[in-house]
């Protein structure tokens, strides 16, 4: 598959529609309804990209992981050329990974340390790495 005309699609980032009101932690909303609601929301939306994705923690870190389609391959692009790609779709989204902070701080008593975007082949193969901070 081509691979030069990838354009960065906005990904959501969202921690849920419900309420966060319950104090707790990372471990606790990652094992929560909301968070599988939420999960599976994101993934029906961002389906027709081909993209799938899972959530992961690591301490106080929150962590999105994509999975590219199969047949989809950044096998012909340099290390900083994946990079450029991934950055513009990380930064596409700036906005939306603030909230994440804001709304775990207010909702749930809960300061993330970062927000991680991890982008990996559909095989599991890691392409990609970002810690984005408040």
């Amino acid at each position: 598959v081509v691979t030069e005309n990838f354009v960065p699609y906005v990904l959501p980032f969202s921690p849920g529609c419900g309420s966060l009101n319950d104090s707790g932690n990372l471990h606790e909303w990652l094992d929560s309804y909301e968070a599988a609601e939420t999960l599976e929301t994101i993934n029906i939306l961002i389906a027709s990209t081909g993209f799938s994705l899972s959530f992961a923690m690591e301490g106080n870190t929150l962590i999105y992981q994509y999975y590219l389609p199969a047949g989809l391959s950044f096998d012909d692009f340099t290390e900083e050329e994946k990079e450029a790609t991934f950055d513009a779709m990380v930064d596409a989204n700036a906005d939306s990974i603030q909230t994440l902070f804001t709304m775990f701080e207010a909702e749930r008593g809960l300061t993330l340390d970062a927000v991680r975007i991890v982008v990996c082949s559909a095989d599991g193969t890691e392409l990609y790495r970002r810690d984005v901070t408040p």
